[in-house]
Order: structure tokens, then C-alpha cells, then sequence
């Protein structure tokens, strides 16, 4: 199995807190810390897309490669604020 780490960043390079990121397909998902940071483990090695989804900004995908017993790493910017209604 795989492991992935990274960080959740908003516009300002600000960690987001609080963010969801999960692996498609894989039904593991994990929340960031204060530090925006996460750890994902038990991940099937091969390419997946990652994607991270906070409050108030658009959800940010990005495609991984993941190899069994190694950790990889990714940094989503979450830079695109979501429109909202009145």
C-alpha cells in the first residue's frame, strides 16, 4: 500500500483548515489539521486524482502517482472562491 501526505493552501498561501481531501475510488478521505496538512494511508499504488473541498472555495483536483511502500506528496492552492446567493 501507499501513503499520501500534502498541504491544502488557500489564495495568500494560508494554510485551510478543516478541508476534506479524499482519493477517488479509494473511499479513504481525511481532513487538515490547523496546518493545513493531511496523511492518507493504506492507498492501492497506481495514478489517482486527489481532490480537496473547504466552505466558500472551489474544489481543487490534482492526479497522483502513488507506488506501494513509498509516500508521496501534493499541494492543492485552493485559490477560487465559490459564488454564493443572497
Amino acid at each position: 500500500t501507499a501513503r499520501l501526505t500534502g498541504a491544502v493552501r488557500g489564495a495568500n498561501g494560508a494554510p485551510v483548515r478543516g478541508a476534506q481531501v479524499l482519493v477517488w475510488g479509494t473511499g479513504l478521505a481525511a481532513r487538515t489539521g490547523d496546518d493545513g496538512t493531511f496523511a492518507l494511508a493504506g492507498l492501492p499504488a497506481g495514478t489517482h486524482t486527489v481532490e480537496a473541498r473547504a466552505v466558500g472555495l472551489e474544489p481543487r483536483r490534482a492526479a497522483v502517482a502513488l507506488a506501494s511502500g513509498r509516500t508521496a506528496t501534493v499541494t492543492l492552492a485552493m485559490t477560487r472562491a465559490v459564488r454564493t446567493l443572497d
